[in-house]
This record gives C-alpha cells, structure tokens and sequence, in this order.
C-alpha cells in the first residue's frame, strides 16, 4: 500500500494521543496523587477486561460505565490486551480507552512507571507505542527531558526492534533546553544518518527529527541524499526531500522533480510531488505541471490546489506569455473557480491567440463542473 495515501493514514490512537501543539510540558502532578502502576502480564494474557470489553461493544453505555470504573492500571492493562489481540486492534477498537485514561491522567501521570514499561521490550510494541504516544502527549503533563532521554536512549539502541526506534525518533519535536544535551543529542541523530549499517528507515526518521529540533547540519544532509538520490534507499530520500522542503532550507527544485521523473517507486514519486507542492512558488507549480500525467495525478491535483494563490497570480495578464500559459494549465487541471474572472480577461484582452483558445476552453471545463471542496483526506506524507 502507497504509505503515503496512507498517511499517511495516522492510526486512531496516535490522532488521540499524538502531539498536536508545541512543546511538551513539565510534570505539575504532586507525587501523593500519582497513581502507582504494576502490570500484572499474567493478567494481561488472560485478556479478561478485553473479552468483556467486546461483550458490551453493542451497548456502548454498559462498556463506558465499565470502563469509568477501571483504575490507571487497570487501563493500562487493558491496553495491552488490546495490543496483544492483533497488529490494529488497538488502534482501532483501543480508542475507547483514551478519553478514561486522559481522566485519570488529571489527577496524576505516573511517568516513571510509564517510562519503565515503555522500556521493557517484553511488552508487545504496539503497546509500548500507545505508552510513547501517552508520554508525549502535552495534556499528560510528562516531564520534557526525561521524555526526550527516553526517546533518544530508544532511538539509537540497537537492541531494539527497528519498529521502535523508528517510532521514537519521530516522536522527538523539539530539542533540549540544556545546551550541553541539546548538542548531544544532535550528534546521535547525525551518527544515526552517516551509519550506513542503520536499517533505512531509523535513518530516514533521524532526518524527520532533524528538521523538528532545528538541527544546523540539516541542510547538508538533505542535500547529500537529494544530490546523490540513488545512494540511498528510497524511505530515505521520501523523508529528505519532505524534510527539506518543510524545513525551508535551500534545496534545488530541479533534483527534487528529477527524483520524481526518474523513480520507478510510487511512493517516492509521490513524496517528491508532495515536496514541490509545498514548496510552491512559479517554479513549483510549472515542476508540477511537467509531472502531470507521469504517475498518480491525484497527488499532483493536491499539491497545486495547495498553491491556488499562486496560480491565480500566473493568470495576471502582466505576467510573461509562459507564466500565464502555465497558470491556465494549471488552473484548468485543478477545476479552479476562483480563476474565472481572469480566465475571462485573458479570453477578451490577451494578445495572442493561443492564450486566448487555452482559456476559452479552460473555462468552459471549469463551469461546465461543479464546485466541490477538495477532500480533506487528500494525501501527506511525513511518516508521522
């Protein structure tokens, strides 16, 4: 599956838990509130709070009562019986334990113990996945170097699944307020990148952080990969040429559309289309044009509807015949209703009679189609 229509399809649990704002915060729960939590694993194999859980599941009002009544570890427990169940049950039937969790979480975050089981390798790894996604979650109220400690001692810990580690790197979204562990903790990302025997995608995520602590040799590996593309694996140059181009560091928009010529793999095609579009710009909606029926137009329709201001200043009839004959391809391609009034100036005031016939006949398309608000799924791609 294209990982980035899927997007690509953030899990259900990570849309409840993961970061959505900022910085972390730091932990202002009195150590006397704090719940204490000791998952039993014999427990949590026998699956009871997930048997009973699926026995209610058509009265909703009997499984809330059920679940108001559990406490913090109890819940717990019954996360990890859900991850036990198979690799989306928690993702997907798990959402029920949020909002009962954040509740408990208000009287107290038992960090630590969280911490701990977050570490324990023995916990299956969805599990330990809705723990990371608890503890770096902004409402729980973690403690931001202890949480970033753990992610980073996750992230470059060989021993751990490559799942795990690739979760934990990008998690990390801000960098360190102590200047010493700041710098330490940007040359364990930077090793990660230059190890060539890292699996690809730890790599590929320890170039997503980068760009997320504002890593000063940033530019440089994005550069290195999108230079020399066909010397790293695809999900690693997926992550630079998205890296680069939300990071807003100078990147050439000719390798990236290059990339995108040249590919053979779907995902990186589409990644580097999503690249440009965000990037945006004149050149940017003309690299896209020249991608247009190459590989997935859905892609390329979503990253020019993402410049739609762009295009409506390429129809200015001051702009250079190219420019204005791009905006109308453009324009037609994407259905853009905004663009009528301009369509119709070039149709009665351009000079030249091939600008004229383009618009006549974009317009046409654009009335003869309804207006619809492009699909708020459309696809992105940052591997979360």
């Amino acid at each position: 599956m294209n990982i980035l229509k899927k997007s690509f399809k953030v899990t259900t649990i990570t849309l409840a838990l993961t970061i959505t704002t900022g910085s972390l915060v730091y932990l202002n729960s009195s150590e006397a509130s704090t719940p204490i939590i000791t998952l039993d694993k014999n427990s949590i194999k026998d699956a009871n709070h997930f048997k009973k859980i699926k026995s209610l599941q058509h009265d909703p009002s009997a499984m809330n009562e059920y679940l108001s009544k559990l406490n913090t570890n109890e819940l717990l427990e019954t996360a990890a019986e859900f991850a036990n169940q198979g690799e989306y049950t928690l993702d997907q039937e798990g959402l029920v334990l949020v909002s009962h969790l954040q509740k408990k979480f208000k009287v107290g975050v038992p960090f630590q113990e969280i911490n701990n089981h977050i570490k324990d390798n023995t916990h299956n790894n969805k599990f330990r996945m809705f723990l990371i996604d608890s503890s770096t979650h902004p409402n729980n109220k973690m403690p931001v170097e202890e949480v970033l400690k753990t992610l980073y001692s996750l992230g470059i810990d060989k021993t751990e699944s490559k799942s795990i580690r690739k979760y934990a790197l990008l998690k990390i979204r801000q960098p360190s307020t102590n200047p010493i562990r700041k710098a330490e903790q940007e040359e364990k990302l930077l090793s990660i990148f230059n190890n060539e025997n890292e699996t690809a995608e730890v790599r590929g995520a320890a170039i997503t952080a980068m760009r997320r602590v504002g890593h000063p040799q940033l530019e440089g590996v994005v550069n290195a990969v999108i230079s020399n593309p066909s010397k790293y694996s695809d999900i690693i140059v997926r992550h630079a040429v998205v890296t680069g181009a939300k990071s807003k560091i100078l990147i050439d928009k000719e390798k990236i559309k290059a990339i995108a010529s040249n590919t053979t793999n779907s995902e990186v095609y589409d990644s580097t289309v999503y690249a440009l579009g965000i990037q945006g710009g004149v050149k940017g909606v003309k690299s896209l044009l020249s991608l247009y029926g190459q590989g997935d137009d859905h892609i390329v329709k979503y990253s020019l509807i993402s410049n739609k201001k762009t295009i409506l200043s390429m129809l200015n009839l001051n702009q250079t015949n190219e420019i204005i004959s791009n905006g109308i391809k453009a324009a037609q391609i994407i259905k853009l209703h905004s663009a009528v009034n301009k369509l119709e100036l070039i149709v009665e005031n351009a000079t030249d009679i091939t600008l004229q016939k383009n618009a006549e006949s974009a317009l046409a398309e654009i009335m003869a189609t309804p207006k619809s608000k492009f699909p708020s799924n459309s696809p992105k791609w940052e591997d979360k």
